[in-house]
């Protein structure tokens, strides 16, 4: 061999090793690297046969929604988005994945590296001299400290355990089953092994930093119905839940739709610096359901979820923001509707949830060429749709005693309800400043048999505030606003911010965000006094608004 090539076969030699080791470290610092991350699991098969029987396709069709979701809509790259499929899905892939993948981010994180010199688009930039240099160095002092987003779907199975630490009210930890869990028959009854629990995914994500993360789930967390019982066996393969033998539904002891999902597990998941979103397809007790043709079947939670955001048909009051409470209205109509034109797949009722309740508090998507986020942060009559996830109704007469435009000075005002049916009430005043006031129920109205305020009967005026609470409202500086009447057509189990507290304005302490978002949670939650037959139900409630003007005071000569 000549020295030449001797030489060019040792550079060659030594290229080799430096890509093979700089690609070894690019692969490393993008587990290090804070930017927002998601991860998508779709399992169609699974290494037990006794675990399939889905139709082929179906959470392939949902993953790929999911992820157009993601680019499209909620502003992910490619890059960030990491999926796991079928055999890929086990449970330490799935762990693992969670842990190095979605988190956690170490406080003070940065997000990807930038080039000196260079801005985001690759261009050179230009150099920063006299006032602009001092203030970018005063700017350089002030590190910022970034929150980035993780995003987990799963599309798949789903089933229930016993609980072993207590931490669950129904006695159940909710399970997500990965690729190679297996199935056994113990004295007769169908034994699933090596699920993955509520419990160890609240483990995995409590130890995220500086993440605001959602968790969406298109499974079911129910024993499912026996083989050959009630419907017919091609109608089980439209449930989510793994076919067993008919012992192994004993495991569900819960009611179908319990009113709360046990305290522990995911929904008390705490992240610091950071927050969770939970979205399930169905609640405690009930089965997820599959949409579609068979040649390309959906989920149905999913194939709702998405086009609420996809196709802004969540944005109920077409303001450019999409609320969680607003998406989980979408989401909740179209399974009602779903149910009703299929009864025989919804026998144990079917209610997707939002978890926990300051996750109504927070907004899905917005429009950022049309709201800006000083319009977001301002508390209007729409964005308090959007907090409630409110659709405005005019089956109710509510007026102001004397009406509006009033004048500085008045002391005796008035609002009056009227109701063609019985139901309970929540009387709000929202200033145009972004004031927030509670008027009714408050600590000086009763409370009905069953221990509920906020009473209303039917074709019986309501006045706010009554002669017996001993207060009166007065007009005492120029000021526009709306009333906002919510009326239930069930008993809504408030908490005692709500029902006992005096007339005054929401204070800065309190927050209103997180009082509004205690206010969506209760009304989207179960009612629980319903018939049985319809005890899974969600509250029946609407909106009336009414517009109201305060004049300055005028002094005549």
């Amino acid at each position: 061999m000549s020295l030449l090539n001797f030489q060019f076969g040792c550079r060659a030699a030594s290229w080799r090793i430096f890509a093979a080791v700089f690609a070894f470290a690019i692969a490393f610092a993008a587990d290090a690297v804070a930017e927002n991350r998601a991860l998508i699991i779709s399992l169609d098969s699974y290494a037990d046969p006794k675990l399939s029987g889905s139709p082929s396709g179906l959470a392939k069709n949902d993953a790929a929604s999911i992820r157009k979701l993601l680019i499209e809509k909620l502003g992910y790259k490619p890059r960030q988005i990491k999926t796991l499929r079928n055999k890929q899905a086990t449970k330490a892939a799935i762990l693992t994945a969670i842990a190095k993948w979605l988190g956690p981010v170490p406080p003070g994180a940065a997000g990807p590296k930038k080039l000196k010199g260079v801005d985001e688009s690759g261009a050179l930039k230009k150099k920063k001299t006299g006032k602009k240099k001092r203030r970018a160095r005063k700017k350089k002092r002030k590190p910022r400290s970034r929150t980035f987003r993780s995003y987990l779907y799963y599309s798949g199975l789903g089933y229930v355990q016993r609980d072993t630490d207590g931490d669950e009210r129904d006695g159940l930890d909710e399970t997500i089953i990965p690729f190679d869990a297996r199935v056994s028959e113990i004295g007769g009854v169908d034994q699933i092994s090596g699920m993955i629990s509520d419990d160890e995914l609240s483990e995995a994500i409590g130890k995220f930093t500086g993440r605001h993360t959602t968790l969406v789930f298109d499974t079911s967390h129910a024993a499912p119905p026996a083989r050959g019982e009630g419907s017919a066996g091609e109608e089980i393969l439209r449930l989510r839940s793994p076919r067993l033998n008919s012992a192994a539904a004993k495991i569900s002891e819960s009611p179908a739709g319990a009113p709360q999902r046990g305290e522990g597990g995911l929904v008390e998941t705490a992240i610091k610096r950071g927050s969770l979103t939970l979205w399930s397809a169905a609640s405690a007790g009930q089965t997820a359901l599959i949409a579609g043709e068979d040649s390309v079947p959906r989920g149905l939670f999913t194939l709702l979820y998405v086009e609420g955001l996809m196709e802004g048909k969540a944005d109920a009051n077409a303001n450019g923001i999409i609320s969680n409470a607003e998406l989980l209205r979408h989401v909740m109509d179209g399974s009602s509707a779903y149910c009703r034109a299929s009864r025989h797949r919804c026998k144990l009722g079917l209610r997707p949830r939002l978890d926990p309740a300051d996750a109504f508090g927070r907004t899905a998507w917005v429009n950022r060429k049309k709201v800006t986020r000083a319009r977001e942060r301002r508390l209007s009559v729409t964005r308090l749709a959007d907090f409630l996830g409110a659709r405005t109704q005019t089956d109710f007469e509510l007026k102001q005693i004397p009406p509006s435009p009033l004048k500085v000075g008045i002391s005796d005002i008035r609002y009056q309800l009227l109701s063609p049916s019985r139901g309970y009430l929540v009387l709000l005043n929202l200033t145009a400043r972004g004031e927030l006031f509670q008027l009714y129920p408050n600590q000086y109205a009763g409370k009905d048999e069953n221990g509920f305020g906020g009473q209303l009967k039917a074709n019986v005026p309501l006045l706010v505030p009554e002669d017996s609470y001993g207060v009166r409202l007065s007009a005492t500086v120029p000021e526009k606003g709306h009333i906002v009447a919510i009326v239930t057509a069930d008993p809504v189990r408030f908490d005692a911010s709500v029902t006992d507290r005096s007339i005054a304005s929401i204070s800065a302490d309190e927050a209103i965000p997180v009082y509004l978002a205690r206010l969506a949670a209760a009304l989207h939650a179960p009612s629980g006094i319903r018939s049985e037959k319809s005890k899974s139900g969600p509250v029946r409630w609407s909106v009336v608004t009414l517009p109201y003007e305060i004049l300055p005071y005028e002094i005549t000569p």
